[in-house]
């Protein structure tokens, strides 16, 4: 982690993550950065299930080549589209706590 106005254009490239305000970001670094992992989990879920169902019903019924490359192409269409969500985050200060405490919020 490295705060933008301290750093050098080096460490701000070689930085994992960049604050652009005060110390009192990290913790709303760190609940951003733990929704990103659940939803990067959620995106691999997604993706095994969905292919997992169509080799599955290859495998049964014999599923033509055209509608498994179909629900491949949708399966990268619905993780694609989930991985959109981070775009609508907001994190805020929870109200009536310390300032030590964020909220993040999804704004559709």
């Amino acid at each position: 982690i490295v705060m933008q106005e301290v750093g050098t254009q080096a460490t701000v490239d070689a930085a994992s993550a960049v604050l652009q305000g005060s110390l009192g970001q990290i913790p709303a670094a760190i609940i951003v950065a733990r929704r990103t992992q659940r939803l990067v989990t959620a995106n691999i879920a997604l993706a095994l299930a969905i292919n997992v169902t169509v080799i599955v019903a290859a495998a049964l019924v014999g599923v033509p080549l055209w509608l498994g490359i179909l629900a491949d192409s949708g399966g990268l269409l619905a993780v694609l589209l989930n991985s959109l969500w981070p775009l609508c985050w907001k994190v805020e200060p929870a109200k009536g706590s310390g300032p030590k405490k964020f909220k993040l919020e999804t704004n559709p």
